[in-house]
């Protein structure tokens, strides 16, 4: 009753008055855009982030079905390979790596379970290479400096970040993160230099040598990560048949790298600078069952720094391209926070699956004409 009498009011008013009118009429379209918008967001409408083009959210039954995804027992967490249980979720060793044109090739890298590799300044790209086995590697190197944005990367495995000094503001965030760091300035049992080549460019380690830093330094050797999803790959028949090599413009020729798939053996097997890249303690060609182009904005960190340190995007989103069975799938990439590990999904939202092996991810400015 008190609801009809305040209704019959209120009306009564409005007749009365022009102003009340059309304080009303603004009103009740400021509660319609409002509902229009609301609608548009919830279906997914709404503006894309930086870089997000191509991006679609994912449906609740995509979302349910990455969330409840459960690898299979004996299948190693940073990699999908199958291995005995006691190998499955090993502490992830990460390893600063140089590609000054000078050092090539490089030891250990063909023997990584997971590989980033991004510029680093003066258009030279610079590797971060994850190993979590305990396979006869001899020599990891040459082991360079710390940039910021290898944090990221290695504080989303919660993984060992091994190096050489570095960009002071990422020294201080490296410890401000609370990183499992293995800085060489100050373990310097843990590594060596070389007497082939000069300093800063003959420094070494050995994957015994950082089981042995894990566990002078009391971290538990056991991963604390969320593993990307695997699948098994494709049959010979499945395959991609005509595959044009990826091609990825970093700077110079120089530091142009190449991927040429492999069709029998499903890898793509990677070129340096216009050459085979080989692993220096075997010989064996660099491959790779997954590459990833992932673009990501890369600017100078301080334009007055006369060394020219760059800084990225790591967390947000943009596009990606993965490259896997002789196939590419187009989409794009989010990490929502530090810790937080990248996520790979297709045009449709899904969560892109990767075959069981090494993975290379290539980080490459947007403006990069990138190949394929």
């Amino acid at each position: 009753m008190h609801i009809k009498i305040f209704f019959r009011q209120f009306f009564t008013l409005l007749k009365e008055s022009r102003k009340h009118q059309i304080i009303f009429g603004a009103a009740v379209f400021l509660l319609v855009v409002a509902v229009f918008l609301s609608t548009f967001y919830i279906r997914g409408f709404a503006p894309k982030a930086r870089g997000g083009e191509g991006e679609s959210k994912l449906s609740q039954e995509d979302a349910q079905q990455n969330q409840n995804y459960v690898l299979p027992q004996g299948i190693r967490l940073i990699d999908g390979m199958p291995v005995e249980e006691e190998e499955v979720n090993r502490l992830p060793l990460g390893v600063m790596i140089e590609n000054l044109v000078t050092v090539r090739p490089q030891s250990g890298l063909s023997q990584a379970n997971l590989v980033y590799e991004a510029l680093a300044e003066g258009g030279i790209t610079r590797f971060l290479a994850f190993f979590t086995e305990d396979g006869d590697i001899p020599e990891i190197g040459p082991v360079r400096s710390a940039r910021v944005y290898y944090l990221d990367w290695a504080s989303e495995l919660n993984a060992v970040y091994a190096h050489c000094g570095g960009d002071p503001y990422a020294l201080k965030l490296a410890r401000e993160y609370g990183i499992k760091e293995l800085d060489q300035m100050y373990n310097g049992s843990f590594f060596w230099r070389a007497s082939d080549a000069l300093a800063p460019h003959n420094l070494f380690t050995k994957i015994e040598s950082l089981r042995e830093a894990v566990q002078s330094k009391g971290w538990e050797d056991k991963g604390s990560f969320q593993p990307w999803l695997f699948k098994k790959e494709k049959e010979l028949g499945g395959r991609g048949a005509e595959v044009r090599d990826i091609v990825i413009p970093f700077s110079t020729s120089s530091y142009q790298v190449v991927w040429k798939y492999d069709r029998e053996n499903n890898q793509y097997l990677r070129y340096n600078g216009g050459f085979k890249h080989i692993d220096k303690n075997s010989g064996a060609e660099i491959a790779a069952k997954n590459v990833v182009v992932q673009y990501m904005v890369a600017k100078l960190k301080d334009p007055g720094d006369i060394k020219g340190r760059l800084g990225m995007h790591t967390i947000g989103g943009d596009k990606a391209l993965v490259f896997r069975d002789g196939e590419v799938i187009q989409g794009i990439w989010k990490k929502g926070s530090r810790e937080e590990r990248t996520r790979f999904y297709d045009e449709k939202g899904k969560e892109i699956k990767f075959n069981p092996g090494t993975t290379w991810v290539e980080v490459v400015p947007p403006e990069k004409n990138v190949t394929y």
